[in-house]
């Protein structure tokens, strides 16, 4: 891609996630990108396979993407954070069913605060080959009536570009 001017646009600007969905990255065929644009528009999944939607605490979710380069090199660490909330045998199993899919990794769809959807763990030039992966749960019982218990997941994914944008329609179980 050549150089080429940036304009800001003026559209919405919120900070935070409102959705998060995940699938095996094993049940993800591909992404396409939209023809002479840098966003995807269209996904292809295996047979009968969906992501999974997982809810998360009100205005906890967080979407931290860093560039790191060196003499040419570069990477891109994608650093997913959410607040399943309250420790409870229903938190406990979803986390779990995350932490299964470590060894293959998962494929992320962040959904954030201006209903922009971004892809975590595929990219144009790895393709899923860098997936999505919890790094940590720290959970916390709190002292105080006043403060609620926690489980804060960490989740990342390094690759060599920027997530991207999706623009279709997630299919979900």
């Amino acid at each position: 891609m050549a150089l080429a001017a940036y304009t800001k646009t003026c559209e919405s600007n919120n900070g935070g996630g409102s959705k998060l969905y995940f699938i095996a990255k094993d049940d993800v065929t591909s992404f396409t990108l939209k023809t002479g644009s840098q966003y995807y528009d269209t996904m292809t999944l295996g047979s009968g396979k969906l992501f999974y939607e997982y809810d998360f605490e009100e205005y906890t979710a967080q979407l931290t993407p860093v560039m790191e380069g060196v003499q040419g090199a570069t990477k891109w660490t994608h650093t997913l954070m959410f607040n399943m909330s309250a420790l409870s045998d229903e938190q406990r199993t979803g986390l779990v069913n995350l932490i299964e899919e470590n060894p293959c990794g998962l494929i992320g769809i962040f959904v954030d605060n201006n209903d922009r959807k971004w892809v975590l763990g595929y990219d144009e030039k790895d393709d899923g080959d860098h997936p999505l992966k919890v790094t940590s749960g720290a959970g916390d019982s709190k002292m105080d009536l006043l403060e609620p218990s926690e489980m804060v997941v960490t989740m990342v994914c390094i690759n060599r570009e920027q997530c991207r944008e999706f623009v279709g329609t997630v299919t979900i179980t």
